[in-house]
């Protein structure tokens, strides 16, 4: 059957559409596939971190508990919204009351500490008592923080998240109001490891904490497994942050964040329901999957 010109005018149009499409995602759901022993989890969420396509998933949208991966919304806020120089003082009334089973730092009423030291102290150990202090000095109450998180969870179309505390909290400590999903975590640590200021602290290994006053308190040693413990082919990628996370209803979570010496970058966003011996293994199988994956031409990842 032979095309008319109007038919052949609207082929052509179209092959070009076509063509114009991004064939990242088209090739990643050809020829990546999830490792055969990969263990059981709520979700998880393999990005391109430069592109923001999605290499490989399970339960992508579904609705799971970020647990203290939270932190990296409450990081980023306070980044910019404050200054990391800025002098905080410890008040009673908001560390008095922080859930017990969390994780805290052991913050005392009257310290003063800089934003910047907090922010090591939150992401490098959880700490839920900076959690709160940062929260209630950048949004000058809790609750105004929390409505500052949603704003941005919003901003960046997070579409299946929502905030009512800054540390993690849900609803085994009745919490009913903190959710997320593998896909929107992904695009709070791709948006967040743009900022320079949050990529040095949770590229760190170790921090020393000291006081306003000079005072030195103790020595950090970061909750990313890939910086101490689980070893993997840093010849292929090395993992840069992000955040790790557990609760019962969460599970154990980690935000990884890995780049090659090209800057490709993929996160993985790993909600597991096994040990965090686990977790980070799987997580290292989906990296080093992704990564061969691009080095054998199998699928592009962009920089």
């Amino acid at each position: 059957m032979k095309l008319g010109k109007s038919s052949k005018k609207w082929l052509s149009i179209f092959l070009i559409i076509l063509l114009m499409l991004p064939t990242r995602n088209l090739q990643a759901a050809n020829t990546l596939k999830e490792p055969k022993d990969l263990g059981t989890h709520h979700a998880y969420a393999l990005m391109d971190a430069n592109s923001g396509g999605v290499l490989l998933s399970d339960n992508l949208n579904k609705k799971i508990y970020p647990a203290s991966t939270v932190k990296i919304m409450t990081a980023i806020v306070a980044l910019e919204h404050m200054q990391l120089n800025t002098k905080i003082k410890v008040k009673k009334k908001v560390i008095k009351n922080i859930h017990g089973g969390v994780a805290k730092y052991g913050l005392k009423t009257g310290e003063k500490y800089t934003l910047n030291c907090l922010l090591h102290i939150l992401m490098l150990v959880s700490g839920a008592d900076a959690a709160q202090v940062i929260a209630d000095a950048v949004g000058g109450s809790v609750e105004e923080f929390v409505d500052i998180m949603n704003a941005k969870a919003k901003a960046l179309e997070m579409t299946g998240s929502h905030f009512d505390n800054p540390i993690g909290l849900d609803i085994g400590d009745g919490f009913k109001k903190t959710y997320a999903t593998a896909y929107d975590y992904c695009l709070l640590t791709k948006y967040a490891m743009q900022n320079e200021q949050f990529c040095n602290i949770v590229g760190k290994k170790h921090y020393k904490v000291k006081r306003v006053d000079g005072t030195f308190e103790r020595k950090l040693t970061n909750t990313n497994h890939f910086y101490t413990i689980t070893e993997y082919d840093k010849d292929l990628y090395q993992v840069i942050g992000t955040k790790t996370g557990t609760t019962n209803a969460a599970g154990h979570a980690f935000i990884a964040t890995a780049i090659d010496k090209d800057g490709h970058k993929v996160i993985c966003a790993y909600y597991s329901k096994e040990s965090t011996t686990r977790l980070f293994s799987d997580i290292r199988k989906l990296l080093n999957k992704a990564f061969h994956a691009h080095q054998n031409g199998k699928i592009i990842l962009t920089v």
